[in-house]
């Protein structure tokens, strides 16, 4: 990425603060390579990205040295210029602390770390899994948040598919007659896609904790209903609160009850360790049907009232016109015989 192109992303205010400064700024610092605890040994690209408008905008990029040193020099100081320099290894950007130069501090120093890529076996770890069921009308809402952690020192960046796809690096099982999915953070909704009915990413996945919350609907058009999903991890945590039915209704074999209230029923794992592929299920009794679904078992009894109003009729005009007949069959014979004597 060149300098010159990076300069035209800044507006024009942040180079103005830079001519009005009367202190030059400096930021530098050194690469670490937190897979092997020592200075990065190769050159790797720094980006300095500057903060306009609450955003992070690329402001210029240096190479670091041998030893992972950089360093920027003649930056604008002032308390209203806010920096963050970040390292990039294997094509995965690794974002360093945010920085603030003032007059009076205007040289700062900074580590920035990146790690070793890993593409298999996955490290992940499913630390925490709470699911929250909302029965409404006609369909089920459904919230899951994921504690995931990746323990080891290295980036998991999965494996490169042989028809050349993206590497899947987690995979969601879901039920796939799901909806919508919403995510809460754009980032996880920009990096989630649908592929053969399943909700997958390629995210690479640094060292360390990551919340994934997101929310889906299911389309109910029957009375007694489950819900079922596959665990996508191990996990010893899992937490299921179904709310709006009643405790007599819900039923969950997999997990213990630890709560239930009038219109609240709560299960868990209590610390017994699921594997993966485990289906979890949660029986939810009978649930709330849209106008809809009763009014085509509506349209069809009417059909059938119509059907047997019509046949009623028909019948009942047959047999109310058929005695006349027989009858004036003999009165004519009659006539017909007075007339030949």
């Amino acid at each position: 990425m060149k300098i010159t192109f990076l300069l035209l992303c800044v507006p024009l205010a942040v180079l103005t603060s830079a001519s009005s400064s009367a202190v030059a700024g400096m930021i530098e610092g050194m690469v670490v390579n937190t897979s092997t605890g020592k200075p990065i040994p190769c050159q790797v690209a720094v980006i300095l990205q500057v903060q306009v408008k609450g955003e992070l905008v690329p402001f210029r990029d240096v190479i670091s040295d041998k030893q992972g040193r950089f360093s920027f020099g003649r930056l604008p100081a002032g308390d209203g210029v806010v920096y963050q320099a970040g390292a990039t290894r294997h094509g995965i950007f690794y974002p360093g602390p945010r920085i603030r130069l003032t007059d009076l501090q205007p040289v700062a120093r900074t580590g920035l770390s990146v790690c070793d890529a890993v593409a298999s076996p996955s490290p992940l770890v499913l630390k925490k899994m709470d699911v929250t069921i909302r029965p409404e009308t006609g369909l089920l809402k459904v919230t899951e948040t994921l504690l995931l952690e990746n323990p080891s020192h290295t980036c998991y960046v999965g494996e490169v598919a042989h028809d050349g796809a993206d590497p899947v690096t987690l995979e969601l099982s879901i039920p796939s007659d799901f909806e919508r999915t919403t995510f809460d953070q754009e980032f996880f909704g920009r990096r989630f896609a649908v592929v053969n009915n399943k909700v997958v990413t390629s995210i690479p996945w640094q060292p360390g904790e990551r919340e994934l919350r997101y929310t889906y609907l299911l389309r109910n058009t029957e009375e007694a209903v489950r819900w079922k999903r596959p665990l996508d991890l191990p996990c010893s945590n899992v937490t299921i609160r179904v709310e709006g039915k009643s405790p007599k209704e819900v039923r969950c074999e997999m997990l213990r009850q630890t709560s239930a209230s009038e219109n609240v029923v709560v299960f868990e794992s209590a610390g017994q360790e699921l594997p993966v592929g485990l289906v979890l299920q949660v029986e939810l009794g009978r649930l709330p049907l849209p106008w809809m679904t009763y009014g085509k078992w509506v349209a069809v009894a009417i059909m059938l009232s119509l059907i047997a109003g019509t046949s009623w009729l028909y019948f009942r005009r047959r047999h109310r016109h058929s005695p006349a007949k027989e009858l004036s069959k003999p009165l004519t014979a009659r006539n017909e015989g007075k007339r030949a004597a």
